[in-house]
């Protein structure tokens, strides 16, 4: 039976892990693509979807960049207080939903710009919940 096929991203961190030489700003574009899946179409799909898939990619990496400016403003908060402080960011968000604003604080945490303070708050049902900070770099 044959072995699976990696992808080109998969071959490259291989071969620096073999070898050991890569630009840094490379083995992060690398890792980013690995941790959070980025929309994409297969070879086989219509141009149309690869064009859709290469919009919506601007779109969540938009997203992020809005979360972490977010942050930035307010420091400390919840995915409540997240959501409240977003749909009132100046000159407009390009997330329109508080699934889509979670979704991007969530890819935050998998690439390490975004951790759990250790705090707790409760939210407006008096649940507790995690407290995120933007991670100092």
């Amino acid at each position: 039976m044959d072995k699976p096929r990696c992808s080109p991203s998969q071959d490259r961190l291989r071969m620096i892990a073999a070898h050991g030489f890569a630009y840094p700003q490379e083995i992060m574009a690398m890792a980013e693509a690995l941790l959070v899946k980025q929309p994409a179409a297969r070879r086989s799909d219509p141009e149309t979807s690869h064009a859709a898939a290469r919009a919506a990619s601007t779109r969540v990496t938009a997203g992020r960049r809005q979360v972490l400016e977010c942050f930035s403003r307010h420091g400390q908060m919840t995915d409540e207080q997240l959501v409240w402080n977003m749909e009132r960011m100046p000159g407009g968000i390009t997330l329109k939903s508080e699934s889509g604003i979670r979704t991007r604080r969530s890819e935050l945490v998998k690439l390490g710009k975004i951790q759990d303070s250790g705090r707790r708050r409760l939210n407006a049902k008096g649940r507790r919940c995690v407290v995120w900070e933007r991670v100092e770099t």
